[in-house]
């Protein structure tokens, strides 16, 4: 995954679409992108729901900075998917997939920076013996 200095926007919808595929897979990237079906993220890049698609994947490609800003890029994915993650009865997914605004990114943002802290805080991963 390219990593650089430069702002999602300024590198262009095909890299931060595929970004946000090699990390979540398809099918997520298409559902947080707000698709109605789960074929083809890269479509919506193009499609008259371009601007809304691409601010949602830009607010995930975020997420993915944060959690490997952490060292916790493998959680990125269940932490999306995992309801009440981001203080709301909502998978996170939904919320970003909701989203109108950047006030409803930044709450996402908040509560992926304070659960990447906390998985730091806690240590390697282990399995319990």
């Amino acid at each position: 995954m390219a990593r650089d200095s430069e702002p999602d926007g300024a590198r262009g919808p095909d890299s931060v679409v595929s970004d946000c595929v090699s990390v979540l897979g398809t099918r997520l990237t298409a559902y947080v992108a707000g698709a109605a079906a789960t074929g083809s993220p890269e479509d919506l890049a193009r499609g008259p729901r371009q601007s809304a698609a691409l601010a949602r994947l830009a607010a995930v490609r975020q997420l993915i900075d944060i959690f490997a800003a952490a060292n916790r890029l493998s959680l990125v994915r269940p932490w999306l998917q995992e309801c009440g993650a981001a203080g709301e009865p909502a998978a996170p997914a939904d919320l970003v997939r909701a989203a109108t605004d950047d006030d409803d990114f930044k709450e996402i943002h908040q509560a992926a920076t304070s659960f990447a802290a906390a998985a730091v805080r806690t240590g390697p991963l282990r399995c319990a013996r």
